[in-house]
């Protein structure tokens, strides 16, 4: 009597591989070995002959299947792909058989390259899975671990490429493509993609359009659309530089001006840009209330006539007080 059958497996390319009771994984595209060798070990001692099995059948006779004269060893050679499948020995006599141990072909890992993808919405993307070498290997493309069917923007041109019509913000995510034969399957890294807005036209905002002299004043470009836009400054046709008084808020988002000053007045505009496009705003205008020069002036001589005129006034009492006095 036994307890178990069990057998070792000897791969050969060039060197020998021995592996005892596990399952194989040969890839196809990278230099199978040529040969496997399945020795059928621990049949009781009276036992003659083994026998072996392919997915539950007796192993049918094969002109490159090679068996030593007890049958306790297989040699398959050339190692063909059908060859795969869940082998098996035993005794017929005692009606026992060893734990099947799986001989898988799994194709080769894809990629898809580059590692990431920066797209802009409603552009086109085809994405391709390279390394696929054999022709009998199916490919399937899932999006954050989900499978991606052949529908609406999403459609397969050959078997290896992913097209993607009117990319929408929604299409963001982890691609990862899938490479599957019959026998087993194996998937890429996963490749990023990410999906950008352009820039759309801006429009200079702000709490009023005439601010006092001394106020502090807040400009914002605002707009619907843009991905990690840059916000810059114009006054009259010059870009404004941040300084002490012209401060610069959330990447130039706000503009906002400290103790407005009388040149501080003139025509407004913002740009937000990204790294797919530019857009300037219409021009806006700021004034500044202040008090001119010539009102100051005016003031000043009204006051000086009001002196004048009190200073002649006293004389002229004074001196009517001295005649009538003298009168007397």
């Amino acid at each position: 009597m036994f307890s178990y059958i069990w057998f070792i497996v000897i791969l050969s390319a060039g060197s020998n591989f021995y592996c005892q009771g596990r399952e194989l994984e040969i890839h196809l595209d990278e230099n199978p070995p040529k040969s496997v060798t399945l020795m059928c070990m621990n049949l009781p001692y009276d036992e003659t002959f083994a026998e072996w099995k392919k997915d539950g059948s007796f192993l049918p006779e094969q002109p490159h299947h090679r068996f030593s004269p007890d049958r306790k060893n297989l040699t398959i050679s050339p190692l063909k792909v059908r060859d795969s499948g869940r082998y098996s020995c035993g005794s017929l006599t005692l009606k026992r058989f060893s734990k099947p141990i799986d001989l898988t072909f799994i194709p080769a890992k894809p990629s898809v390259e580059p590692s990431s993808y920066n797209q802009v919405v409603g552009q086109n993307l085809n994405l391709t899975c390279d390394q696929i070498k054999a022709p009998s290997v199916g490919v399937t493309w899932s999006r954050n671990d989900t499978r991606l069917q052949s529908k609406d923007r999403f459609t397969f041109p050959t078997n290896r490429i992913l097209a993607i019509t009117s990319l929408e913000k929604e299409d963001e995510g982890k691609y990862t493509c899938i490479a599957t034969t019959k026998y087993g399957s194996t998937e890429s890294d996963y490749f990023n993609v990410a999906i950008f807005f352009p820039c759309s036209k801006p429009s200079v905002q702000l709490q009023r359009a005439r601010v006092n002299e001394h106020n502090n004043m807040s400009l914002t470009c605002q707009h619907l659309n843009g991905t990690s836009a840059r916000y810059t400054w114009n006054k009259n046709g010059h870009r404004i530089i941040p300084s002490n008084r012209f401060v610069f808020l959330d990447r130039g988002h706000n503009l906002v001006i400290l103790g407005v000053q009388r040149p501080d007045q003139g025509i407004y505009q913002c740009s937000a840009a990204n790294a797919f496009g530019r857009e300037t705003s219409d021009p806006v205008t700021v004034h500044v209330n202040y008090k001119s020069n010539t009102t100051w002036i005016v003031s000043v001589c009204v006051v000086l006539a009001l002196l004048m005129c009190a200073v002649v006034a006293a004389a002229y009492f004074k001196c009517r007080k001295s005649i009538q006095a003298a009168d007397k």
